[in-house]
């Protein structure tokens, strides 16, 4: 088909009119992306308490990262300066890009050593799977098939039928234990737990404002020093399962429910366990002996709530993790909520696991623990 002079000049200028502003559009949405990465950032380094609008940020992160990638190789494979922007800020932000992906290459796991401490942290959802379920025999054999020194466990739960005893018996090999009930009612206790093969000279509870969670300490004598174990199980979002099917399929089973009530929801939660974190902190820095700071921190890595409690101390998954660190079962597997931090000048973290079970909605973590002097 052939076009007359004018026709042709006008298809010409509609054509590059629309390439100029698809350009724009895309410039556009690389520099929105750019400042979410900033924003990124700054959610660890501000107090919830001071404001929440960076919160959303946080939860995103892995996402923000992503686009910013694209961006990046976009704009390179079209030879456009824009592409330093996104690349230029993932670069300068890799110490928290690396709290959520760990490249597998770069990690290599030393073999076992008679000294490695295995420390095992398991939120066990009150020994119960998705289907609620009874899954106290399972968490019982795989912490026995494991063999860990020490093992933390969040949302422990005790009835008459189901004591420590029996728990104790099943896993086998754990003489060291302290259990802190946050509620008990009649026979049945829920709360925190620290099983150890090492003695237990001293142990404290820690008491936050919210009952429903709680921290606490063991100190343990292995091989001749006393450490520190701290074992948190810090404010929940309070997100419930019509919340989260709402999120999953946009349907409604509640008329109050919205994507506006479920933030809501977050970040009044945020506020409770940041300041749950700034106890932990004190607590943390006090401590006389060599710390290792485990267990569900209700919180992703780019949050405040991160940064106080990993100050002065290594994330084992930055040291040791492979692939994308997610812990947490719900929300399509996106969030990394269970941690371990350890005390870099007494402690080198030579080997991480996250393996994905039923028997909770969250996963074990798993570390070995040598002494820094055998680095």
């Amino acid at each position: 088909m052939k076009f007359s002079g004018k026709k042709y000049l006008l298809i010409r200028r509609i054509s590059l009119i629309s390439k100029i502003i698809w350009e724009l559009l895309l410039y556009a949405v690389t520099l929105m992306a750019a400042m979410a990465l900033v924003f990124v950032y700054i959610a660890a380094l501000v107090a919830p308490s001071d404001t929440t609008w960076f919160v959303p940020f946080g939860l995103g992160a892995p996402f923000i990262f992503v686009i910013n990638l694209l961006s990046a190789l976009f704009w390179t494979i079209r030879w456009k300066r824009m592409a330093f922007v996104p690349a230029a800020l993932l670069l300068l932000g890799m110490p928290v890009v690396a709290r959520h992906v760990q490249i597998p290459i770069f990690q290599h796991y030393d073999k076992e050593q008679r000294n490695d401490i295995r420390l095992m942290t398991y939120n066990v959802h009150t020994f119960h799977n998705a289907s609620w379920r009874s899954s106290i025999d399972s968490v019982a054999r795989f912490i026995k098939k494991n063999s860990p020194d020490i093992v933390a466990l969040q949302e422990y739960y005790a009835t008459s039928s189901k004591t420590t005893d029996s728990l104790r018996r099943n896993m086998s090999g754990y003489p060291h234990f302290k259990i802190y009930y946050l509620n008990k009612n009649g026979g049945a206790g829920f709360g925190l737990a620290i099983f150890s093969r090492h003695k237990i000279i001293e142990t404290k509870e820690i008491a936050f404002k919210d009952k429903s969670n709680g921290a606490m300490y063991a100190d343990m004598v292995i091989d001749g020093d006393t450490i520190r174990i701290f074992n948190c199980h810090l404010q929940t979002t309070n997100v419930d399962n019509t919340d989260i099917a709402f999120v999953r399929g946009g349907t409604r089973s509640r008329t109050d429910v919205s994507f506006g009530s479920i933030m809501d929801k977050v970040k009044e939660n945020c506020v409770k366990r940041a300041e749950q974190a700034d106890l932990m902190a004190r607590h943390i820095k006090m401590s006389p002996y060599p710390v290792v700071v485990c267990g569900d921190f209700n919180d992703v890595p780019a949050s405040y709530t991160y940064k106080r409690l990993s100050a002065g101390l290594k994330d084992c998954f930055k040291r040791a993790g492979r692939g994308y660190a997610h812990s947490f079962h719900d929300f399509f597997g996106l969030f990394n909520l269970d941690y371990v931090m350890y005390d870099p000048e007494q402690f080198d973290c030579v080997y991480y696991s996250s393996p994905s079970l039923a028997y909770s909605d969250h996963n074990p973590i798993i570390v070995r623990l040598r002494d820094a002097g055998w680095r």
